[in-house]
């Protein structure tokens, strides 16, 4: 499930198709629980920027310490220095997992976060001989061209960016992130997953 707990960001990325703004909605606790009640394990926590919403840290422990929560993933711009270092420490334990975005779209941030991203030959030696970090779950992801064209352009509508249940901040669930997505209805009211596999059109 991809919890969207905020349709905000701090950044511009031409290669958002979520075409995330400074002006947006977050999500609130309560939605936020109901939403974990249809929770198959797995979490992504996901924007927007997630790490700028003003309860980033007590959605996070509601979510990590929810019984229908078995794994999280999180992607982060890295602008919020001190939630983004604690969240690669939180990686690199195998705790979660976490990617950091760093590529020609993306704003400068402080090279702190990215050495607290970036697994060193000293990591990869000491899993080799140690057996340390070896769920170490952090990565950067770069991203080389527009795959999907670019924000609000949608580009290639073979792709999907999220082809996955996702919780919009207001609660509306949807079969994926496809611009022909399709409404499952919200978590407050309930919803349904059709009776078919592919609910993402395009996957």
């Amino acid at each position: 499930m991809y919890l969207k707990i905020t349709s905000k960001c701090n950044m511009f990325c031409r290669h958002c198709n979520f075409a995330c703004t400074k002006d947006g909605e977050d999500m609130c606790l309560t939605t936020l629980e109901k939403a974990l009640e249809y929770s198959d394990g797995m979490i992504c926590i996901g924007g927007g920027e997630p790490t700028i919403h003003p309860q980033f840290w007590e959605m996070f422990a509601l979510i990590l310490g929810h019984k229908n929560t078995e794994d999280v993933f999180i992607v982060t711009n890295g602008s919020m220095t001190t939630t983004s270092i604690a969240l690669a420490k939180l990686a690199k334990a195998g705790v979660i997992g976490a990617a950091l975005s760093q590529d020609e779209w993306h704003d400068e941030i402080n090279d702190d976060v990215v050495e607290a991203f970036t697994v060193s030959d000293s990591d990869k030696r000491n899993a080799r001989i140690y057996g340390n970090h070896l769920d170490d779950r952090r990565e950067i992801r770069t991203v080389t061209k527009l795959a999907y064209g670019g924000r609000c352009d949608w580009g290639n509508k073979d792709l999907c960016p999220c082809p996955e249940i996702t919780v919009e901040p207001n609660g509306d669930v949807y079969s994926c992130g496809c611009y022909k997505r399709i409404k499952l209805g919200d978590v407050l009211k309930g919803f349904n997953i059709p009776d078919y596999p592919k609910l993402c059109i395009n996957k």
